[in-house]
């Protein structure tokens, strides 16, 4: 990602593990109609994760925590509507390009979700993305750190195998 490179700090690479988790949260957030890190059976990221197997512990030198962070986003598919008698006639749709630069300058301008999006210990990330009916695009973003994160003899424990 550039907004990452041209600090200095590594691209992340795509994981599709972490991806299916944020898919599925995007899914979630359109079929139950909210737009939060908390879903509404109470999970948040890390939870959501662990429910489909995907368990993560991360590294900070003096101390580890277990989870993932995330970032969210909606917009829509179109920048304006045409009306007729208030009924929708026609749209400005928007490419793909222009919906991925709305998300990531809105992300870039939130100080919470810039915050995240160059913290350097993350090196993976997984982003899912689903329409609603209502032409709304949901966007999950979820990173992760897994390269070299336990520098101890512990590489070999479960968790440790599964992300660090």
């Amino acid at each position: 990602m550039l907004k990452r490179r041209s600090r200095g700090i590594p691209e992340l690479e795509f994981d599709d593990r972490i991806a299916k988790v944020a898919r599925r949260h995007s899914q979630d957030m359109v079929s139950k109609g909210f737009f939060e890190h908390i879903n509404p059976n109470g999970e948040d990221p890390g939870a959501r994760g662990r429910k489909m197997d995907y368990k993560c512990v991360k590294n900070y030198g003096t101390y580890y925590t277990e989870g993932l962070s995330e970032n969210l986003m909606r917009t829509y598919l179109y920048d304006s509507e045409l009306r007729h008698t208030g009924i929708a006639i026609g749209y400005d749709w928007r490419t793909p390009e222009e919906i991925a630069q709305i998300t990531i300058d809105g992300w870039m301008n939130s100080p919470g979700h810039r915050r995240t999006l160059l913290t350097a210990t993350y090196d993976r990330e997984g982003i899912g993305v689903v329409i609603s009916s209502d032409r709304e695009v949901f966007v999950t973003q979820i990173f992760v750190r897994l390269a070299g994160a336990i520098p101890c003899g512990m590489r070999t424990a479960a968790f440790c195998r599964q992300c660090y």
